[in-house]
């Protein structure tokens, strides 16, 4: 059985490799990026272009989990922390989020990824 921090790191792992596909088929109907007009193509085109440019992944700390929201809402969430080295300028940075699930009867994917919020954001310089 799947998890909600195992979806985490399996996005995390998808972003740092270039799995594009992943990314998509691991985001919820609801989430804004699925809400935004435009085909699986042009999606899939897009977060190409945009990990191109990503700075190297170098780590993924789950530090909580729960649910969130109102009781008839509790929503799955995950906390945390995604750590980068800068490759152009050097030194690290890292980032915290809170993300939301839903939960699916699909045997594949049990939870989706549908929206996320930063918390902190940190740079170190080296």
């Amino acid at each position: 059985m799947q998890t909600t921090s195992a979806t985490v790191r399996s996005r995390y792992s998808a972003y740092a490799l270039g799995l594009t596909n992943h990314i998509i088929d691991t985001t919820s109907t609801t989430n804004a990026d699925r809400l935004k007009p435009r085909d699986r193509a042009t999606w899939k085109e897009d977060l190409e272009k945009e990990l191109k440019q990503a700075d190297k992944f170098i780590g993924c700390n789950i530090l909580s989990v729960g649910y969130e929201g109102p009781k008839l809402e509790n929503k799955p969430v995950v906390k945390f922390r995604a750590m980068f080295e800068r490759v152009e300028e050097g030194g690290r940075w890292s980032f915290d989020e809170l993300s939301s699930f839903v939960e699916t009867e699909d045997e594949n994917f049990r939870y989706l990824y549908d929206g996320g919020d930063i918390l902190t954001s940190s740079g170190v310089a080296e």
